[in-house]
Order: structure tokens, then C-alpha cells, then sequence
């Protein structure tokens, strides 16, 4: 596991850390099948903790719950095309 540089974890510990209630709630009533808050949130951690340019984001909140989302959309387009692909091969 790589070390997050300083800068990182100090702006996640600011302002995305004391967001997680807000967005653990948020996920909660998404109810997403197969796919777990605990995930999405470890997701959206690992996305945010690999960008360089974090200082750049002006509203930490509305970015933490829009990179939530896009994890959300991601697995949902993820099972549409496995789906079709499964049953492309059944019939």
C-alpha cells in the first residue's frame, strides 16, 4: 500500500473525513443492488486519494458526493453490460 503524500491526507481529513455521516446516509437510501456502502465509500476514498490536484476543488461536498455517485453509475452500467453479454450467450 502507498503512503498518501501530506497534502492529501491533510485536505481528505478536512474536508471529506467529517463528510462521511452526510454520505454513508445519502448511500444509504440510493440502495444500490449489489453494491455496498462500505464499498462505494472505499471507492470514492481510493479515487479521491489518487488525484494530484486536490486544493483545486471548490466545493469538497458536492465533488465527494458527485465521485460517490459516478461509483454508483459505474457498477449500474457494469451489470447492464454483463447482463446482456450473459444473456446474449443463454439464448
Amino acid at each position: 500500500m502507498r503512503k498518501l503524500p501530506s497534502d492529501t491526507a491533510l485536505w481528505l481529513e478536512r474536508h471529506v473525513l467529517p463528510r462521511e455521516p452526510a454520505l454513508r446516509n445519502w448511500l444509504r437510501r440510493k440502495r444500490v443492488v449489489d453494491l455496498e456502502v462500505d464499498d462505494i465509500v472505499q471507492q470514492t476514498y481510493a479515487i479521491l486519494a489518487a488525484r494530484t490536484d486536490l486544493a483545486e476543488i471548490r466545493n469538497p461536498q458536492a465533488y465527494l458526493f458527485q465521485v460517490a455517485y459516478s461509483v454508483i453509475l459505474k457498477h449500474v452500467r457494469r451489470s447492464k453490460v454483463q447482463s446482456r453479454s450473459s444473456s446474449h450467450w443463454t439464448t
